[in-house]
């Protein structure tokens, strides 16, 4: 909250990027919790190494708590950094798996009332909000903004990035202009 509030303040030049896994709670209940925990541990080195490998040295890195991480970095660098991340954890991720779930492609369990369920295999999410197109003055808008941008990443299937497309000063219900 820090930082982004400290980037508000300083009309900074960077992207808020949410990071949420997808079907992580599956895999915490099938592989147990401290599988889990390796695959979160995985997940903050894979976005570390993403952001080390396009040289950005002043990128912030937070751990929302579970399976959400949230980092900043400057909005020219953001899209090719998030794409460094999910390819780096698309690599990755199958070494968490066992063989007959990778064959599989997911886990299979069965549901409250007994339904068989397909869990595919771990992806990411990465949901950007560039501070630089919006003229946000409280960290909740941003927050709110991230989590608008994190719904529509996670309806898409397999890993993904998504930016918000929205600039200062637009209306968002009404249609441009011709």
């Amino acid at each position: 909250a820090e930082a982004i509030r400290s980037a508000i303040a300083h009309r900074s030049p960077v992207c808020v990027v949410y990071a949420d896994l997808d079907h992580f709670k599956a895999f915490n209940d099938t592989y147990g919790f401290a599988r889990g925990d390796n695959v979160i541990r995985f997940t903050a080195d894979t976005i570390i190494a993403g952001i080390d490998a396009l040289g950005c040295r002043d990128g912030f890195i937070g751990h929302v708590g579970g399976d959400d991480f949230i980092f900043l970095v400057g909005s020219e660098t953001c899209e090719p950094i998030c794409n460094e991340i999910i390819r780096r954890f698309d690599e990755g991720i199958r070494a968490f798996y066992e063989p007959d779930h990778l064959q599989a492609r997911g886990i299979y369990s069965r549901n409250r009332l007994g339904k068989r369920t397909t869990h595919p295999i771990m992806s990411i999410s990465l949901a950007a909000v560039d501070l630089s197109a919006r003229g946000f003055e409280q960290y909740l808008e941003v927050n709110d903004a991230c989590v608008e941008i994190k719904h529509k990443a996670k309806a898409k299937r397999g890993s993904c990035f998504c930016m918000d497309q929205r600039r200062c000063g637009a209306d968002l219900n009404k249609r441009p202009r011709p």
